[in-house]
């Protein structure tokens, strides 16, 4: 999925991202490491396609709607029969073998046992997992409403709501960290946004490339490993420290989404990955303010703090990151008040 914005106000013109052009794909993950049955989930053509009239997945969910399909699962909008609400419920896409059926099974019992240990608004919220003759689903709650690529196209966010959300998406992964988890897929497409009455309450999914730390360096992540979508992925990724990763990788990645958001732009847009990976791990982002005229230096710090290549110079904890945005957030609020008072 392309990032096709519409002209901005105050941002400088400048050749659109666009992955039809030959650039990289942004909403897909690569993955050599042993979770090779991870993936992201993100909007395909056929989204929205109506499922087979009265087909169903384990005998309660009845599958309404095609919603997303990624390299090696799909999700799918769903009626929860016995409890008469609307859920989302993701199957593999690929064709069961003696070979690979473990392995997709174990990698969907991964996600959800990652998923059920974390509690938190901005984070999906998992309901079930269950094996049959037919395969193994994940059941989690439906989410009504775009990703945050689509939300983009849509909205002209200023800063100050950008920095809302991404302080809220920090608070996620915040609770995650605390869990032990490690999301390693944060991006837009990732992302999904609920309208509600307090406004666009952002939600962290797909938890398919998600390890827990203390797998990290023996079953999960090793040197070697690379896992993550090419332009969000943070430079311990880029070469292939799988056994460095931490909660800092996370906020490496949602420092990116940031930096997009502020600018329209990535901060890194080689056309192959090869260039792309020496980018992310060679080269320095053009300071957002480069883009944008008016935006507060101290929030071009934070979000190339966010961005930092070496894992010390970022922010410690994804709370510290949201922490600082809301400093900003509640400094520029004061002066506002000051000045029309």
């Amino acid at each position: 999925m392309s990032f096709h914005e519409k002209p901005r106000p105050d941002r400088e013109e400048s050749d659109e991202y666009r992955p039809d052009n030959g650039a990289i794909d942004e909403t897909l993950p690569i993955s050599y490491s042993v979770n090779k049955y991870g993936e992201t989930i993100c909007h395909s053509d056929d989204a929205g396609k109506a499922d087979d009239d009265g087909e169903s997945i384990g005998g309660r969910y009845g599958l309404i709607r095609l919603i997303g399909r990624g390299t090696f699962g799909s999700v799918h909008l769903a009626h929860d029969n016995q409890l008469e609400r609307e859920v989302a419920v993701k199957v593999p896409n690929i064709a069961y073998s003696d070979d690979t059926r473990k392995n997709v099974e174990d990698a969907f019992l991964r996600e959800a046992r990652q998923l059920a240990k974390i509690s938190h608004p901005n984070i999906v919220t998992v309901h079930d997992l269950d094996f049959n003759d037919e395969g193994c689903y994940v059941v989690s709650e439906f989410i009504d409403g775009p990703d945050l690529n689509r939300w983009m196209q849509d909205n002209f966010p200023t800063w100050q709501e950008s920095a809302r959300m991404i302080a809220a998406v920090a608070d996620g992964l915040a609770a995650a960290h605390v869990e032990g988890v490690i999301h390693r897929d944060v991006k837009p497409a990732n992302i999904i946004i609920s309208e509600r009455t307090e406004g666009s309450i952002p939600i962290l999914c797909d938890f398919g490339l998600a390890l827990s730390e203390s797998t990290i360096g023996s079953s999960g992540a090793r040197k070697g490993d690379i896992s993550g979508t090419p332009n969000y992925m943070s430079p311990e990724q880029a070469r292939g420290e799988g056994h460095r990763i931490d909660g800092r990788t996370d906020i490496y990645s949602l420092g990116v989404v940031f930096y997009r958001m502020l600018t329209g732009q990535l901060p890194f847009m080689a056309r192959n990955i090869a260039d792309l990976l020496e980018e992310i791990l060679e080269e320095e982002p053009r300071p957002p303010r480069q883009f944008v005229k008016g935006l507060p230096r101290e929030l071009e710090e934070i979000c190339l703090k966010a961005i930092a290549k070496r894992l010390r110079d970022r922010y410690t904890t994804a709370g510290d990151f949201a922490e600082d945005l809301r400093a900003l957030l509640k400094k520029e609020e004061s002066a506002s008040l000051a000045a029309a008072a």
